[in-house]
């Protein structure tokens, strides 16, 4: 620990001296004092300075150990009781709100509850209404679009009105059941337009669908062909002539020739007083 050492005048040193040490010095020889930290212990109990003092003999200015001539202790006072505390200070202003933070991670789905007990059954609502009856209606089909030998339509629905009969108004819907062809019992013959049942007119001045009305209709596939080969068939008493006169076969009475189709769509209505129209039928 550093030393303080403070040469002293005579006269200055003296009074110090008599006060602190009771110690004279030589006449013409300095005084010095040296100040040093001395620790808290049996000299001082809670520390304080060392005063060594001494005269400089050597004259070199600084205070020799052995030119101390005596030492006293400057001891520090024991510590004053705590003061008490002051008032406090007035609230400073709040600071401003930090950040929000960052959204933590969604925990773990926790594990499904056992299910609960079923509750008891409601009691059963009343009867509904009785329902209204279906009805199928069954007729006579002719031979035409739907069927092309005839055969029977058979129509359903409900009975709205519940009095038991099938009313038009009342059906939904119609399917049909149709029959199967029957054996030609006309001229089978494939005369261009594929096979085809023909029959010859009974009389003259009739048309291919008075002709075919009982043998399921007019085929118009199969009667579109050219040539008279039909008529010479039916009447091969009558000459056969080259021309082809309208889109049905006509064996005339006025000239007895056979008149050939000319393969255009034959026309199921035509007729000619004076002809036998030939025609091919479903059957």
């Amino acid at each position: 620990m550093s030393a303080l050492q403070y040469p002293v005048p005579s006269v200055l040193f003296s009074l110090v001296a008599v006060a602190l040490l009771g110690a004279c010095t030589t006449a013409g020889t300095s005084a010095l004092v040296k100040l040093e930290d001395e620790p808290a212990g049996e000299n001082c109990a809670n520390g304080g300075t060392r005063v060594l003092s001494g005269a400089d003999t050597d004259g070199d200015a600084k205070l020799d150990s052995d030119e101390v001539d005596s030492t006293a202790f400057l001891c520090n006072g024991t510590d004053g009781s705590v003061g008490t505390d002051g008032t406090n200070g007035t609230d400073g202003t709040d600071g401003t709100n930090g950040t929000d933070g960052t959204n933590g991670t969604d925990g773990t789905n926790g594990i499904d509850g056992t299910n609960g007990t079923d509750g008891t059954n409601g009691t059963d609502g009343a009867n509904g209404a009785s329902g209204s009856n279906s009805l199928i209606s069954i007729t006579e089909e002719p031979a035409g679009d739907n069927c092309v030998y005839g055969g029977q339509a058979v129509s359903y629905g409900v009975d709205d009105n519940n009095d038991g009969v099938l009313d038009e108004s009342e059906t939904d819907g119609t399917a049909y059941v149709c029959n199967g062809s029957t054996a030609c019992a006309g001229y089978s013959q494939d005369l261009g337009g594929g096979t085809g049942c023909w029959y010859t007119a009974e009389t003259t001045g009739l048309s291919c669908d008075d002709v075919c009305a009982d043998h399921g209709g007019f085929d118009s596939v199969a009667s579109t062909h050219v040539g008279s080969a039909a008529g010479m068939y039916f009447w091969p008493d009558k000459t056969s002539d080259s021309g082809n006169w309208m889109s049905v076969e006509c064996s005339s009475t006025d000239n007895d020739t056979n008149w050939g189709a000319d393969r255009s769509t034959p026309d199921p209505t035509w007729s000619f007083g004076a002809c036998y129209v030939n025609c091919a039928c479903v059957n």
